[in-house]
């Protein structure tokens, strides 16, 4: 006769739960292929697409690319993050590029500042035997410091061949009290004391702080000087004063 065995308690509590754990991994199951937005009747996804899919706010979108990772520029990353040394060749490069971009403007400036320290003046024929102005503030900003100021005078086309006769002269100009010295002949003077005295001469080219017009002389009434064309050559004159 056969005995048929009894069940043990272990044993019924395994037949009992069993139909529960299978209802469990169902829905697991199935929770999880929804969550993933998988469809179980493709046959060619697998578990390993299933870890591809990046997941925000519920839905799913296509996994990010390596590419468009975040940039391995130095100037994108967070300079508090970076290791001392990089961050020290980090801020060495930049120091270097402000120098260089200050030295480069520095030049510009100083390139600016040379071409604008000078003034030119020019006497044409039609104005030979009348000044034509100098304003004190050209002399005063230009000669009136501790470096002085060339004169560059120019006779031009005295000939009709268009040549330019030359003459220089160091000169230095005291605002304080308007008194003057040239290097050429050493003439010297002083402005608007009412006489007219002549700063520099080049043939029939003159600096003169007196007033000319129409050939005639007025003296030296007023502060400034003028260039002057006279009656030697009929020529144009020309001056640069360079400081």
């Amino acid at each position: 006769m056969s005995i048929i065995p009894t069940p043990t308690p272990q044993d019924q509590s395994s037949h009992w739960l069993s139909p529960l754990r299978s209802c469990a991994a169902a829905v697991f199951t199935a929770a999880c292929l929804s969550f993933v937005a998988c469809d179980p009747a493709d046959e060619d996804f697998t578990e390993e697409d299933a870890t591809n899919h990046d997941f925000v706010d519920g839905d799913v979108s296509q996994r990010s690319r390596i590419d468009d990772g975040p940039p391995t520029g130095l100037a994108s990353a967070n300079r508090d993050d970076l290791p001392a040394d990089q961050l020290r060749a980090a801020q060495g490069e930049e120091a270097i590029d402000a120098a260089i971009e200050y030295a480069a403007e520095g030049a510009e400036t100083d390139e600016a500042a040379t071409r604008s320290a000078r003034a030119s003046f020019r006497a044409y024929k039609s104005q030979r035997g009348s000044t034509v102005p100098v304003p004190l503030a050209t002399i005063t900003t230009l000669c009136g410091d501790f470096d002085g100021c060339t004169l560059r005078m120019g006779m031009y086309n005295w000939d009709n061949t268009k040549r330019v006769a030359s003459r220089s002269s160091l000169f230095y100009y005291n605002a304080s009290n308007r008194v003057w010295r040239a290097e050429t002949a050493d003439l010297a003077g002083q402005d608007q004391n009412g006489l007219t005295e002549h700063v520099m001469q080049a043939w029939s080219c003159y600096l003169t702080d007196g007033h000319y017009w129409n050939w005639g002389n007025f003296g030296d009434p007023s502060v400034g000087f003028g260039l002057l064309s006279w009656s030697q050559f009929n020529a144009e004159c020309w001056l640069t004063i360079v400081d």
